[in-house]
């Protein structure tokens, strides 16, 4: 199976970092990448084996198996569209796109040309992600409390809001959307964003702190994020539910679940960072689907990710307008 890859930055390295791990029944390589930089391609080429291509269209004609599109976010709704009309596979990476318009594009184009497609929410192919549907189908969270605590972004792009959208796009998306992939759609969204002078970086022109409160059929949800934690600190990033008789708490590590007599925790041995979390997983399921066309193996296609994507733009429109979004 030959790969080409949109992109070539840190995202890139990291998956084909994790397809060198995989045990698949298949060649795998890549096909080659594409990069509006010529240093950029060619360092790809470099580190990884295959073909520096000039433009999209160049990379989409060499016909590759599947293309990955692991741009920067302003990029990816134009070409993933591409790789959509040319009826290529497609792995997209979060956040399919920057605005509503945008997604309802990309989701009109992946749908009319039929093709395999994954958005890269990895949380959803977790093990304990599992493990955790089976407890809840007994257990129902009535309340579910989320946080991504942050740095303030070396990269330029994703300082700016128009660019990179904010950090509940960029990073708060990934437990937004496994919670609501396991308690169910939400059904409404209130948000304040602030934005304060950053000393470190004068260019930041962003939110730098964020909360927003979900409502879902049966449960609530507070989830808070921040681009202005600086300094080392445990827990950055958790997702609990409260579930009567149990309190869950999901992290980048494992699961601890605490019932009325005892803790159990079930660690993700896999784990490698916050970038590669639940990585493998999805990696496997996405080449699988491609490799045998199973589609059952996808859970994150764009239908399936269209709540989570109305939720974060729900989430932008709230904190602009101070009034609360209700999502159809």
């Amino acid at each position: 199976m030959k790969i080409g890859f949109i992109g070539t930055g840190r995202i890139t390295d990291s998956h084909l970092s994790s397809m060198r791990r995989l045990d698949l029944p298949f060649p795998l390589e890549p096909l080659g990448f594409f990069s509006p930089r010529q240093q950029s391609r060619d360092a790809a080429v470099s580190r990884w084996g295959g073909r520096a291509f000039e433009s999209v269209d160049s990379l989409i004609a060499a016909r590759p198996d599947a293309v990955y599109v692991t741009s920067p976010t302003p990029f990816h709704a134009e070409q993933a569209c591409a790789v959509a009309r040319a009826g290529i596979p497609l792995y997209l990476e979060k956040p399919a796109a920057r605005t509503r318009s945008e997604f309802e594009v990309l989701r009109a184009d992946v749908n009319a040309a039929g093709i395999l497609n994954c958005l890269g929410v990895q949380w959803r192919y977790r093990p304990e992600t599992d493990r955790l549907r089976d407890l809840f189908a007994a257990n129902p969270p009535s309340l579910v409390v989320g946080q991504w605590y942050w740095f303030t972004p070396p990269v330029a792009w994703l300082r700016d809001r128009e660019t990179g959208g904010g950090q509940v796009f960029d990073q708060l998306v990934h437990i937004i959307d496994v919670a609501g992939f396991l308690v169910g759609d939400a059904t409404s969204v209130f948000a304040r964003f602030m934005q304060n002078p950053n000393a470190r970086y004068p260019d930041f022109r962003n939110w730098d702190s964020y909360t927003v409160s979900i409502g879902y059929q049966k449960a609530i949800g507070s989830f808070s994020s921040t681009y202005r934690l600086n300094v080392p600190m445990d827990d950055r990033v958790c997702l609990d539910f409260v579930c009567g008789d149990l309190f869950v708490r999901y992290q980048p590590s494992g699961i601890r679940v605490t019932g009325p007599e005892k803790t159990e925790s079930y660690l993700d041995p896999g784990e490698r960072g916050l970038d590669m979390v639940g990585r493998d997983h999805i990696e496997r399921a996405f080449l699988m689907a491609v490799h045998t066309d199973d589609r059952s193996l996808i859970r994150s296609s764009v239908d399936d990710i269209a709540n989570t994507m109305n939720v974060v733009f729900a989430a932008t429109e709230s904190a602009e307008s101070g009034q609360p979004v209700e999502i159809a």
